[in-house]
């Protein structure tokens, strides 16, 4: 038996640069990795099959059929490298699904990772990595992990070497946000600025507190799609929270915190009633092999 995680991510930046001649949009993004984690059990089968186990809170739904991210990343490695043999796998599932966090994307990279030790493939990351690149933009940067500077659609992954070490307080309500609706709302105003060059060069400088130069285009967007996003901004602003974003597309907003104590204090205070919330706290790396 084989276990791997993956680690969701947060935005600490989101420049949407253009349009792309592909359709998709030039992104300029910093991600970091958090203590945050799905986790897949492997086991040997004839046949391939994925179970679900859903944390309460986390997602009403998701398709255990080849949909999944799971079962895409499966048979990409069984197409690729003609693999006969099939697994078992569980998926437990504790990242929010359409909360900006990239659990989708973090199980891909997870189950890459497992199968590619369960099948004895024998591909090291960076050899994975390209076929993260197939399953979606945020995959490969949820193999590598830590901080990175991500460019293109996401899928340009650029370590930064810097530990940005904090506590974070994740809030979503019961709501999600489909990332192609918050794209389509967002006004073409909004594009061009590249906050993300001046956020590492703040981490660069050692000066300032990069935290108060985080940034999301894609804000303004989600909060006129679903206003219970713009309600608890205003409560954050009004209770003198400073360092707070949505992460992605939403619906995520996440706090940063200096000390753990002070973390679970704001969420018990704060966290309004059937919305879910998590404290948690930045990590170095991205999926991981773990001991069952």
């Amino acid at each position: 038996m084989i276990s791997a995680i993956g680690k969701a991510k947060v935005n600490l930046t989101l420049d949407i640069l253009g349009k792309r001649d592909d359709g998709y949009h030039e992104l300029a993004t910093v991600m970091q990795s958090i203590a945050l984690y799905d986790r897949l059990v492997i086991e040997p089968a004839s046949d391939l099959s994925l179970e679900l186990m859903l944390r309460s809170g986390v997602s009403k739904w998701l398709p255990n059929d080849d949909r999944n991210d799971v079962l895409r990343a499966a048979r990409l490695l069984q197409k690729r490298f003609g693999i006969t043999s099939g697994a078992r796998i569980q998926l437990h599932k504790f990242i929010p699904t359409q909360a900006g966090l990239g659990g989708g994307s973090a199980d891909a990279a997870a189950a890459l990772l497992g199968l590619n030790q369960h099948w004895q493939i024998g591909l090291s990351q960076a050899d994975l990595l390209p076929l993260a690149m197939e399953l979606g933009s945020d995959t490969p940067f949820m193999l590598v992990g830590g901080t990175a500077i991500c460019r293109g659609r996401g899928e340009i992954v650029q370590p930064v070497s810097a530990a940005l070490r904090k506590h974070l307080v994740l809030f979503k309500p019961p709501g999600g946000l489909s990332t192609s609706r918050v794209f389509q709302r967002m006004e073409l105003t909004q594009m061009g600025n590249c906050y993300t060059d001046r956020f590492i060069a703040v981490v660069d400088s050692k000066k300032d507190d990069p935290f108060d130069y985080m940034n999301n285009h894609l804000q303004d967007a989600a909060f006129k799609l679903l206003d219970e996003l713009r309600i608890f901004a205003d409560l954050l602003q009004q209770r003198g929270v400073r360092q707070w974003q949505m992460s992605g597309s939403g619906s995520t907003i996440f706090v940063v915190i200096d000390e753990k104590e002070q973390a679970q204090q704001l969420r018990r205070e704060l966290t309004p009633p059937s919305w879910w919330s998590f404290v948690t706290r930045t990590v170095d790396c991205g999926a991981e092999l773990v001991l069952s």
